[in-house]
């Protein structure tokens, strides 16, 4: 009974039109988020396009990461950056990294931010290597023409070197793609560069915030960033996945003692807030599958 009357709510939700009023009713109380169907109801269907936080997006709703955006669920990334962008000087340059773009909710977001904002000084630099996501990231921008200057998009991943990679991704989730050296039937050669090769090639006299989330490949792109990361000691934004570091030879406590090391001070975003984390925490750590920190000076 009870999955027959929800199965009635999110037909109701589609038929009508209602997951913006949805969305925006969520904003009172959070949990009316439940009653959009399912990334998976939205098979076959047309993509469709949606405003959220001042940004016109055209997604797939039957792909999760872009249903995410429909949904309206929870993402502290892009806020995070925008916390540190006003805390700097108006006038001072902001470049900010966003490894892992996908469709371009974190760009996107932050961008519409530092327009409201006045922040005209500011560069966002796109990585999305998947060709099907690079369009649709390219698409979003050009929905947001008052946007599309503050973002420079880069068709490639980045890594611990330069070389060419074979790429998983998954039909019905564009955000479980991932770099995997073993390759699978339904891979992709993609190419991959240093970040430290890219700040040397491209403008870039700062970095105010580095945005990392690629499943898995996060310490391959700190091992090819370390020099930009010495030199300018950005903001950084970071998902945590143990099971995946360590089919890399790396580990959390591994990339958690490198910050450390470099004077960072590191917290835990539990969604509503920012819990501070030391090595007393570690331990507690090792049991939880993914998490997102932010490691800032």
């Amino acid at each position: 009974m009870k999955s027959f009357f929800v199965n009635g709510v999110h037909v109701t939700v589609q038929a009508f039109r209602l997951e913006s009023l949805v969305y925006m009713l969520s904003k009172i109380w959070s949990p009316l988020w439940k009653i959009i169907p399912p990334p998976s109801f939205y098979n076959g269907m047309k993509k469709e396009i949606v405003v959220r936080d001042g940004v016109r997006f055209l997604i797939d709703r039957s792909d999760y990461m872009q249903w995410h955006i429909l949904a309206g669920l929870p993402d502290n990334s892009w806020k995070t950056a925008a916390e540190k962008i006003e805390r700097l000087d108006r006038y001072s340059p902001i470049q900010v990294f966003d490894v892992g773009a996908n469709s371009g909710a974190f760009a996107l977001k932050l961008a519409a931010y530092c327009s409201d904002s006045h922040r005209d000084n500011i560069s966002i630099h796109a990585f999305e290597p998947n060709p099907k996501m690079l369009k649709v990231l390219r698409d979003n921008c050009q929905l947001n023409p008052r946007l599309e200057s503050m973002i420079y998009i880069h068709p490639y991943g980045l890594g611990a070197s330069n070389s060419t990679l074979p790429f998983s991704f998954s039909n019905d989730n564009s955000g479980a793609g991932r770099f995997d050296e073993n390759g699978t039937v339904d891979s992709i050669s993609l190419t991959v560069k240093t970040l430290d090769e890219v700040c040397d090639n491209v403008d870039v006299n700062c970095l105010t915030f580095l945005k990392l989330d690629v499943e898995g490949f996060e310490p391959e792109v700190l091992k090819g960033a370390g020099k930009t990361i010495l030199r300018f000691k950005p903001t950084i934004y970071i998902e945590m996945t143990d099971k995946w570091f360590r089919e890399r030879g790396s580990s959390c406590k591994q990339i958690l003692e490198y910050f450390w090391e470099l004077g960072y001070q590191l917290s835990m975003d539990n969604e509503k807030n920012f819990t501070s984390i030391s090595r007393n925490d570690l331990h507690e750590l090792e049991s939880m599958f993914q998490y997102n920190i932010l490691a800032d000076i």
